[in-house]
């Protein structure tokens, strides 16, 4: 698996973040057994996705000069990234993707989701998005338009959710963030539910937002700096 052929969209991010995307397959032989001991009982498909995640993380750490340990869990399931490392994983069926970058002062926090394309049902869409964001929606014409447009919602909020685990993520929830989708390859949060009490001063997220023929790939990060 060679990283660098995995990360069309590294241009595009902060120069601090590294980004790979693999397709997920079964690479469990290939990651430490500590790690593989994490997924003993699951079943295939679960081992797939996190073998292959974890074979990435390791790769993409490896890149930034970490020596080779293993990855393992914490006691809610997030992964146990060593102390100077900010990083976050995503899985769906087919791919998996991870961003990871140094814990220093310009990057605070960092979020990541890919997802499969997929049908959703309209009764889903006010599951999703705010009151503002569903008014928005009516301007699309095409119900596959609306479909995409709620998908990247849904992801760009998961990331987001991510970003904010080193501070205080408890509690929010879909409604309480609201993106404009001006720009449909980077997005901008217009609103989120007392964000300003849960991050320290002077920091701003950045969206980043990448449609592809098969999957959807969100990127959050808070950087250290007044909003642009």
């Amino acid at each position: 698996m060679d990283c660098s052929s995995l990360s069309p969209f590294q241009s595009e991010l902060p120069e601090a973040i590294r980004l790979g995307i693999a397709p997920v397959c079964n690479n469990l032989a290939q990651i430490h057994p500590q790690e593989q001991s994490l997924v003993r009982h699951a079943i295939t498909s679960r081992r797939n996705e996190f073998s292959s995640a974890r074979l990435l993380a390791q790769e993409l750490l490896a890149s930034l000069g970490q020596p080779r340990r293993p990855l393992l869990a914490k006691s809610d399931r997030s992964p146990d990234w060593p102390e100077n490392i900010l990083g976050s994983i995503s899985h769906s069926r087919k791919w998996c993707a991870v961003a990871i970058a140094k814990a220093e002062q310009s990057v605070l926090g960092l979020g990541l989701d890919i997802e499969d394309y997929r049908g959703l049902k309209p009764d889903l869409f006010p599951e999703i998005l705010s009151p503002e964001e569903l008014k928005e929606l009516q301007h699309l014409k095409s119900h596959e338009e609306k479909v995409l447009r709620v998908l990247s919602a849904f992801s760009l909020k998961e990331a987001i959710y991510k970003s904010l685990y080193p501070f205080d993520n408890t509690g929010l929830g879909f409604q309480d963030i609201r993106l404009s989708f001006q720009s449909s390859r980077h997005p901008l949060l217009v609103q989120t539910c007392n964000l300003s009490q849960r991050l320290p001063k002077h920091c701003r997220l950045q969206l980043f937002s990448w449609p592809q023929d098969d999957y959807l790939l969100s990127v959050a990060v808070l950087l250290h700096g007044p909003p642009t």
